[in-house]
């Protein structure tokens, strides 16, 4: 295909499974504008997608081992369960891009944009991130077994003077920092405001000097308009349950009281002019606390390699799954549910081409699992991924909440 040449926006899928069979081996896409192409299952190994627009593609499960995607702008695409093992991927636009579950083992990926992204499960062993931008990522369950990384930016893309937020790392630095731990994920539905979530931070701290070997650590914190999301990051995936008890007993009470002696590490690191005021003066501060009301979040618990599943906790600090609850839930609402599933995908309409059909086949395979009573872990995933395509809100989001409250998935 002659550079430049080519105006594909909006290619739709070559049959209902996209393009999945089709050999385009070799093609040469360079410079093409290609938005909310359906490129999903075909074999595009050692294309040329080089200064190509890509913006909503739909990659998913694609072939592109070896492939040129240097300089392209892939803006919202969809790449899960691409295989870019060995790809050429320098100065690549990934904002807000899907690539759970992509292999990019071996990829270049030097000067790339990774802002939004998600990179859950992925697998970048070998590859080369030199130089990237990394900015809330999602990195769940991530491999990044011998990964080269002698700098990275962490802002936003497009940042001014963007030299302020570079990171030097030595050899085998950045996966040691980095690979994918166990994850007690809490939900706050109705937020965190900044002395809850300083009350959390303390109570957390107070939890990894009791037990240093569980490894506990305040790891990351996603807030938007519907919720907070705090991510606890362990040591070994066998401690998941002891850790959640360990939180909701802290947790407990309605109300926790915070003396001056908490605080003061604290404001040792963030207020070191002020704190030997407060420490000179321990008579006239004593009685000073702050009591805070913190909800008791939704538990869910994620292993190394990235499987999740939700679940509450008993006395013992066992995890109670919620496998049955499920689809229990689901028999015995299965009208009401298959309903809201229907009215889910008519609300997918408002997005763009490649974003409906991503969704369609997400819900699909959603909808199937529960039917089938099996393989719950696959439920949590969909749930997961329906949940990041629609988090900007809107109709979509409405349904999906309403059905997570019936099945017991929020």
């Amino acid at each position: 295909m002659p550079k430049g040449k080519w105006e594909l926006g909006g290619l739709g899928a070559a049959n209902e499974h996209g393009m999945e069979g089709f050999n385009l081996e070799g093609a040469d896409f360079s410079g093409a504008y290609l938005g909310a192409a359906d490129f999903s299952g075909a074999n595009l190994r050692k294309a040329d997608f080089s200064q190509a627009e890509l913006y909503e593609a739909n990659l998913s499960e694609a072939d592109l081992r070896g492939a040129n995607l240097s300089g392209a702008d892939l803006y919202k695409a969809f790449l899960s369960g691409a295989n870019l093992s060995d790809a050429n991927l320098t100065n690549v636009h990934f904002l807000y891009a899907n690539l759970t579950g992509a292999k990019l083992s071996g990829s270049d990926l030097r000067e790339s944009i990774l802002d939004e992204v998600n990179l859950n499960c992925v697998d970048l062993s070998g590859a080369d991130v030199t130089g990237s931008v990394f900015w809330g990522v999602s990195t769940t369950g991530w491999k990044i077994d011998a990964i080269r990384a002698r700098y990275i930016y962490f802002c936003q893309s497009g940042v001014e003077e963007k030299e302020k937020y570079r990171r030097n790392f030595h050899e085998g630095e950045f996966e040691a920092l980095y690979t994918s731990l166990p994850t007690v994920e809490l939900l706050f539905v109705e937020g965190l405001n900044p002395v809850s979530l300083l009350t959390l931070s303390l109570l957390i701290e107070r939890i990894n000097r009791q037990s240093p070997e569980l490894g506990v650590r305040m790891a990351d914190i996603h807030k938007n308009e519907f919720e907070t999301r705090v991510g606890i990051k362990i040591n070994n995936d066998e401690d998941l349950g002891k850790v959640g008890q360990l939180i909701k007993d802290a947790m407990y009470q309605a109300a926790f009281e915070i003396s001056s002696d908490m605080l003061t590490p604290l404001l040792t690191e963030i207020l070191p002019k002020n704190v030997s005021d407060l420490s000179a003066n321990p008579s006239e501060n004593a009685s000073s606390s702050i009591v805070v009301n913190i909800m008791q979040p939704t538990f869910q618990f994620i292993k190394a390699d990235g499987s999740t599943f939700s679940g509450s906790i008993s006395q013992s600090g066992s995890i109670l799954r919620l496998d049955n609850l499920i689809i229990k839930n689901y028999r015995d609402h299965r009208e009401e549910v298959d309903r809201l599933f229907l009215e889910l995908e008519k609300s997918f309409a408002e997005y763009q081409t490649s974003t409906r059909s991503a969704l369609t086949q997400i819900t699909d395979g959603m909808v199937e699992a529960i039917r089938k009573g099996k393989d719950v872990g696959r439920i949590q995933n969909y749930w997961e991924e329906i949940k990041e395509g629609i988090k900007t809100g809107g109709a979509a989001a409405t349904i999906a909440t309403a059905i997570g409250r019936i099945l017991g998935l929020m």
